[in-house]
């Protein structure tokens, strides 16, 4: 009867060891699934706006408003506005009174709005999880062979855990350079107009157009 006892103790404990794994492994998913999170919480907006401060390895800083919606992307600071139409860049600074027109590269991108490739998400980048306070999710984010992400060396992403909302993007380039982006006041499904992604070109009058693509 003892030895009954003791296999169905055994069983009981083997069992319940099970149960506690697989909740710990819900209330703890992989870095993978968590990037995904991010990943989805920003994909299923149709729009997004927030504010932003950057700061770069130069010591040089600059803060200001974003609006995305799709791939598109308008970039507002103190003395420039710098739109992404999906295709080109267009780059309106008062210092120089000119209106700069290139294709950018995935760097240029990552310079300008780290959010474009945060949403590549599993496709683009392996994820590993990093220390962090319980209430936030922080992941090291390294390109995979073939996503196209050739500079980019190193993203390490810290978003709002109840959220999934990043906060903080660092972006470390090979070419050594590194942008540290931190957000706030992220809205989603925002109220955003075609019009965002379009430069105005009558709102700079005497500024000199060049158009640096190919």
């Amino acid at each position: 009867m003892k030895e009954v006892r003791g296999k169905i103790f055994l069983l009981l404990s083997l069992c319940l060891a099970m149960i506690l794994q697989s909740s710990f492994a819900q209330s703890k998913p992989n870095a993978q699934t968590e990037l995904q999170s991010i990943v989805n919480k920003l994909s299923a907006a149709k729009s997004l706006t927030a504010k932003f401060s950057c700061i770069s390895t130069d010591g040089s800083k600059s803060s200001g408003s974003i609006k995305i919606k799709d791939k598109k992307f308008a970039v507002s600071i103190a003395n420039s506005v710098t739109i992404y139409d999906g295709k080109d860049v267009w780059q309106a600074n008062e210092f120089s009174k000119e209106i700069n027109i290139f294709e950018p590269d995935d760097e240029m991108l990552a310079e300008i709005n780290p959010l474009i490739l945060i949403k590549q998400g599993q496709n683009a980048f392996k994820a590993s999880r990093l220390t962090a306070p319980d209430n936030q999710i922080k992941l090291a984010l390294t390109p995979k062979a073939g996503s196209g992400q050739d500079n980019v060396k190193r993203i390490v992403l810290t978003a709002n855990r109840s959220t999934n909302l990043p906060v903080k993007a660092e972006v470390e380039l090979k070419s050594g350079e590194k942008l540290t982006f931190n957000f706030s006041d992220i809205s989603l499904n925002a109220s955003v107009t075609d019009s965002s992604f379009k430069l105005d070109k009558s709102k700079y009058p005497g500024y000199q157009i060049v158009d640096l693509r190919d």
